[in-house]
């Protein structure tokens, strides 16, 4: 395991997105944000704390997404390689989430009037 993986690893889900958040603001990688903030001695936990409240709703790994949608992990994870599941949020190479506005804004764009609509 990496240095990075191991200073992001005892964090809770809410303080490593928001390290992604602080990524995307500053536009470096992930990583040189983690790298950073290491050298200059902060805390991670105190940098990137959760203390920030999410507009996105309650943030859910995939049982409890699979439990929410009505669907499978396993379906979860084929509509991922498929790109026709909802937006997810890849904390590392193996792990991944969803925010629950996503998951309601995919189940909204899904919805109906008639079986013959066309879904696109």
């Amino acid at each position: 395991m990496s240095s990075f993986e191991n200073a992001c690893a005892d964090l809770p889900v809410a303080a490593q997105l928001n390290l992604e958040r602080l990524a995307e603001v500053r536009k470096q990688p992930l990583e040189e944000v983690v790298k950073q903030l290491l050298l200059d001695g902060a805390s991670l936990v105190d940098t990137v704390g959760v203390k920030s409240v999410s507009t996105n709703g309650k943030f859910m790994r995939p049982p409890e997404a699979g439990e929410y949608l009505g669907v499978s992990v396993s379906q979860l994870a084929k509509m991922r390689c498929s790109g026709l599941g909802p937006r997810f949020v890849k904390l590392s190479h193996k792990v991944v989430g969803y925010w629950e506005t996503d998951l309601i804004s995919w189940l909204e764009n899904r919805a109906r009037t008639s079986t013959s609509d066309v879904h696109e």
